[in-house]
């Protein structure tokens, strides 16, 4: 569950965001909404804790996944280390690899990898962790038609479960239709 109430965020002279209200349920599909530089990714950042508003409250019960919107993988770990860092088993993350087409390569480096294949490791670690709630910034990024299907499909079946909030400009046409909006 997650609880806003007259968030605000400035950066200098720019104002983000005034006054932002929303309560989101355990459960459901929720997207951040609203044009560049307005604060959709500060926003997934002050709900993980990586940032504070500058006034309002936030109340955040759950644990977070969070999927970055670039690629954060170890350059010193394979591609299965990677994901098994945050997994809560060795057989979850397994299902991942399995799921998102990297098992035969779960023993590259992120430099052998492809930025696709990159990205559906970051997917898979975040997915593979112990959370309630999956902050997703711009999951698409690098992904081909087939993977991006792959990746709709785990999304929408994870909000039948959890919360998962999704920031993105591309392909929006392919998810269902979400539980809530939150435009900045």
């Amino acid at each position: 569950m997650i609880k806003a109430a007259g968030l605000t965020k400035t950066f200098g002279d720019k104002n983000l965001f005034t006054n932002l209200s929303f309560e989101l349920g355990n459960t459901g599909l929720y997207l951040i909404n609203g044009v560049s530089g307005i604060g959709k990714t500060t926003l997934l950042r002050i709900i993980s804790s990586l940032e504070t508003s500058d006034g309002g409250s936030l109340e955040v019960k759950g644990r977070i996944s969070y999927i970055f919107q670039e690629n954060r993988l170890f350059p010193w770990l394979s591609l299965e280390k990677n994901i098994f860092l945050t997994a809560v088993s060795h057989e979850i993350c397994t299902e991942m690899l399995n799921y998102l087409g990297l098992y035969k390569d779960r023993n590259l480096l992120p430099a052998q990898m492809s930025g696709g294949m990159q990205r559906r490791a970051e997917i898979a670690r975040a997915f593979s962790s112990d959370y309630d709630i999956m902050l997703i910034d711009e999951p698409y990024s690098g992904l081909d038609e087939g993977n991006i299907k792959l990746v709709t499909s785990l999304i929408e079946k994870t909000a039948e479960e959890k919360c998962v909030i999704l920031v993105s400009h591309d392909n929006l046409e392919l998810l269902r239709e979400p539980d809530g909006i939150i435009k900045i």
